[in-house]
C-alpha cells in the first residue's frame, strides 16, 4: 500500500526479498511541493527520508502533511518506557520541511515538541469541520439530540459546541492505565434521541462499545461515532458487529480505507491546509 504522496501522486516503490525498498523517482518537481505521510508502519519513515533527501538534492522546498502523527499517543515519559514521540518529532524536524501540518494530534505535546525543534507547525481538526455535515446525514436535531464527549480530553478538545452535549468519564487502573469502566458525569440523554460520539481516534473500539451501551441504556435510539482517525484494528474488534450499540462510524482515511457498510469515510482536502 502506498503511503507517501508527492503533490497528490503516490510514490511508487518496490521491495527486495530482504525488505529493502526501491523508491521510484517522480519528475518534474514544481517550486513548491507537498509531501503527504499516511503512516502504516515504521518503514514509512524511511521512505519519507528518501523522498525528502531527493527534494533536497534538487534544491526544491517542500511542506509535509501528516495524516496521523506516528507514536502520538506515547506523548510523555513513563518510567520503563522511551519517550518515543519525542524521538519521532526530532526525526521529522531534522528533515527540515518548510512547514508541517498535522491532522488532529492526540495531544498538544506533538505541536510543542515540533516547535521546540524549531518547526513551523499547524494542526487541522476536521471533526469540527465535519460536524455539520454529519449532523445533516443523521437528521440530527441539536435541540434534542446529543453530541457525546467520551472523556475529559475530548471535552477539553471540543469546547463550546453549539449543541446539546453529554460528557462521559473513564475509570482506569492507576497502574496499567487500562479502562475499567465508564460513567455519564455531565448532561442528560433524551429518550429516543440520536447520540453522536466525538473523538480523535478509534482503535479496536472497546471504549466506544462501552460508551454506546451507556447511551443506549440512558435512552438513546441510535448512536454514531465521528473520529478523525480510524485504525484498521477496528475490523478485529466488535464495534462493527450487527449487535454493536454503534450504528455508524464517520472518519477520514488517515489510517485505513477498507470498506464496510457501517463506515462512512469523509473527504479531507489537503491543499486547503498547506
Amino acid at each position: 500500500m502506498t503511503v507517501i504522496y508527492l503533490n497528490s501522486k503516490p510514490i511508487k516503490k518496490l521491495q527486495f526479498p530482504n525488505r529493502e525498498s526501491l523508491i521510484r523517482d517522480t519528475i518534474p518537481y514544481p517550486e513548491n511541493n507537498i509531501v503527504e505521510l499516511k503512516f502504516r508502519g515504521n518503514q514509512d519513515l524511511v521512505h519519507l527520508l528518501f523522498v525528502k533527501k531527493q527534494l533536497d538534492e534538487l534544491g526544491v522546498p517542500a511542506s509535509l502533511f501528516v495524516w496521523y502523527m506516528p507514536y502520538s499517543r506515547m506523548d510523555r515519559k513513563i518510567d520503563g518506557d522511551m519517550f518515543t514521540l519525542k524521538y519521532i518529532c526530532e526525526f521529522v524536524a531534522d528533515l527540515n520541511f518548510v512547514r508541517i501540518v498535522v491532522v488532529e494530534p492526540h495531544s498538544s505535546v506533538t505541536v510543542q515538541l515540533l516547535e521546540n525543534f524549531g518547526q513551523n507547525v499547524s494542526c487541522v481538526y476536521p471533526t469540527l469541520e465535519w460536524l455539520p455535515t454529519v449532523m445533516a446525514k443523521m437528521s440530527f436535531n441539536p435541540d434534542y439530540d446529543t453530541v457525546v464527549l467520551p472523556d475529559k480530553n475530548a471535552a477539553d478538545r471540543y469546547q463550546n459546541l453549539d449543541c446539546k452535549t453529554v460528557i462521559l468519564a473513564k475509570i482506569r487502573n492507576p497502574k496499567t492505565g487500562r479502562i475499567l469502566d465508564m460513567k455519564l458525569v455531565d448532561g442528560q440523554v433524551n429518550f429516543g434521541s440520536k447520540c453522536l460520539i466525538l473523538d480523535d481516534i478509534c482503535s479496536k473500539g472497546g471504549t466506544f462499545l462501552r460508551a454506546g451501551q451507556i447511551l443506549r441504556d440512558a435512552g438513546a435510539a441510535s448512536v454514531a461515532l465521528l473520529v478523525t482517525h480510524l485504525e484498521a484494528a477496528v475490523f478485529r474488534g466488535k464495534l462493527l458487529n450487527e449487535i454493536s450499540p454503534i450504528d455508524k462510524i464517520f472518519a477520514s482515511q488517515s489510517l485505513t480505507n477498507r470498506k464496510h457498510l457501517k463506515i462512512d469515510y469523509l473527504k479531507l482536502e489537503v491543499n486547503r491546509y498547506v
